[in-house]
C-alpha cells in the first residue's frame, strides 16, 4: 500500500504546474517506495539485516509523511497517511 500511495503520489506531482515547489516532495516518494521495495524483497530472501533495514525504511517512510502532510493536494494526503 505504501508503495502504491508513493507512486501515485510521485506521478500525479510531476504533473503539477508548479512541480520545482514539489520536488522534495517528488524525491521522498521515490526514496519512500523503493526503500519499501526492497524490504519486502529481503524479507522474502530471509536476509538477516531486516531488523536493519526496517529502521532506515520507517525514517524514510516518516520523513515522505511529513513532507506530503504539507500539501493540499488529494494525492499527497493519501501518501502521508500511508507513510504515517
Amino acid at each position: 500500500m505504501i508503495v502504491r500511495a508513493c507512486n501515485h503520489c510521485y506521478d500525479a506531482c510531476l504533473k503539477e504546474e508548479h512541480v520545482n515547489m514539489m520536488m522534495v516532495c517528488i524525491r521522498l516518494d521515490r526514496e519512500c517506495a523503493d526503500t519499501c521495495s526492497f524490504l519486502a524483497q529481503a524479507i522474502g530472501r530471509g536476509t538477516p539485516f531486516i531488523s536493519g533495514l526496517a529502521k532506515v525504511c520507517v525514517k524514510i517512510c516518516e520523513s515522505c509523511g511529513n513532507e506530503c502532510k504539507k500539501h493540499g493536494h488529494e494525492q499527497c494526503q493519501k501518501c502521508a497517511e500511508a507513510c504515517l
